[in-house]
């Protein structure tokens, strides 16, 4: 592991296009079954629970980023709408407020070089208690890091990190 907890054998990104394609592939992949399921749920609670909230997504695009008014891991399940619609992907740095990205420099344009994602680097780094600079580092280290290899791997974290809440246990190791 590097100093920002980077497994070894990460190297750098395939051809752009390429692999900007596989991403997406695996988005749809994955989150189509899952909105086919959510479906009902997220139509009979999104009059009364879902709230858009302004995003800034790849580029620097604004979007409106969805969640649901719950004070659970559930509140991000509208976003596998954004994820559908192209804002975010499964895996990325979490989305920054039109606010938060104001205040970036080249370092933030950086990291917005990528979509958005429900699940990071930093997040599975746990980086929710790291300060504002170290969260930039890891999302960074993705960025330059980015691979379809590395999308699994943390996709396969959180998953493991969410079983181990659901079943009692809690963090990683």
């Amino acid at each position: 592991m590097s100093a920002v907890g980077a497994p070894v054998g990460f190297g750098p990104p395939p051809p752009a296009p390429v692999a900007l394609a596989a991403k997406r592939s695996l988005d749809l992949l994955l989150t189509v079954p899952l909105l086919v399921v959510l479906a009902l749920p997220l139509l009979i609670l999104a009059p009364v629970l879902l709230e858009r909230s302004p995003a800034v997504g790849r580029g620097g695009r604004p979007f409106r980023l969805l969640t649901l008014r719950a004070p659970t891991p559930l509140r991000q399940l509208p976003q596998l709408l954004n994820v559908l619609l192209g804002d975010m992907s499964l895996v990325g740095p979490r989305p920054l407020s039109r606010a938060e990205a104001a205040h970036g420099g080249a370092a933030l344009r950086r990291r917005n070089a990528v979509r958005p994602g429900l699940v990071g680097w930093a997040q599975i780094n746990r980086a929710e208690t790291a300060s504002r600079q170290q969260r930039l580092e890891l999302d960074l280290w993705y960025v330059e890091h980015w691979s379809l290899r590395l999308d699994l791997y943390i996709l396969a974290e959180a998953l493991r990190a969410a079983v181990r809440r659901v079943v009692g246990g809690r963090g990683r190791g």
